[in-house]
């Protein structure tokens, strides 16, 4: 099973955000830390180049 969804089911708190700059160092410095990353695509002005390039980095 998933680890998000394990943590959850637990009752463990997990940590998330959304990411809604177009900085794939940005993603890459908060994937490993943590549960969730939410890549914002409707408030703000990523482009698919730029979410495939955080999506790489993660």
């Amino acid at each position: 099973m998933h680890p998000f969804i394990t943590k959850i089911r637990s009752g463990q708190f997990c940590l998330g955000t959304c990411i809604s700059l177009s900085d794939a160092q940005a993603a890459e410095a908060l994937g490993p830390d943590a549960d969730l990353l939410w890549i914002d695509t409707e408030h703000s002005s990523l482009t698919l180049d730029s979410i495939k390039t955080m999506m790489m980095a993660l």
